[in-house]
């Protein structure tokens, strides 16, 4: 996620609000009032960088298929008033007990061993508390809203996880998360993610620490 010029952060943002609606009025209130206060140079400094972690978050619940909160994030952002730009390297380290003679004979196709500690969370964290006045908290609610309340499956989401049922099917977490209904879900469908609204909610009120330690 960058934080780009205004413009392009305002069609990322309404790009997803439109990609998951139907959703309730007050979240798109929400997403669209923000974007419109891009239009104010006064107003940019206050929701640019919000909008944009409110973006990327809303990303990792309606798009999994592309991105999720298990990855990484980098960001640039560029201050007016000091002519300076703040680099966030939110990549993930490798996870400081894991034993290297799991990967003697290479590395799994897949599983957790393949993965390091996620970046993505501490990134956005840092990001909304070092450049946003609107609070964490609210700047993950629309995110929150969509893991809890659900959003309607893309046709993209649907092709991408048929394409890969297989796969999918060897992990029980994953099939208890995204084919509750004993299969994957199909275009315009509703997914809910409760577990995950839960863990937002969470870095929402006790910040990163809660999802590291």
């Amino acid at each position: 996620m960058y934080a780009t010029p205004a413009a392009n952060s305002t069609w990322l943002l309404t790009r997803v609000a439109s990609m998951a609606a139907p959703a309730p009025s007050s979240l798109l209130a929400r997403v669209f009032t923000t974007s419109k206060a891009w239009a104010k140079p006064s107003m940019r400094r206050t929701y640019l960088v919000p909008s944009a972690v409110t973006a990327a978050a809303v990303c990792g619940v309606v798009m999994p298929h592309r991105t999720s909160f298990g990855g990484d994030v980098f960001a640039l952002v560029y201050d007016a008033r000091s002519r300076e730009v703040s680099a966030y390297n939110g990549s993930g380290a490798a996870p400081r007990s894991i034993d290297r003679e799991l990967f003697r004979a290479g590395f799994p196709t897949q599983g957790g061993a393949l993965a390091t500690v996620p970046g993505a969370i501490a990134a956005l964290v840092d990001l909304a508390n070092e450049h946003g006045r609107l609070g964490l908290d609210r700047d993950l609610a629309p995110a929150i809203a969509y893991a809890e309340g659900g959003f309607p499956v893309s046709d993209v989401l649907a092709e991408g996880m048929a394409e890969e049922g297989e796969r999918l099917a060897l992990d029980p977490e994953a099939t208890r998360i995204f084919g509750p209904r004993g299969r994957w879900p199909q275009a315009g469908e509703m997914l809910q993610q409760p577990d995950l609204a839960a863990s937002l909610r969470a870095i929402a009120r006790d910040g990163a620490d809660v999802f590291y330690r």
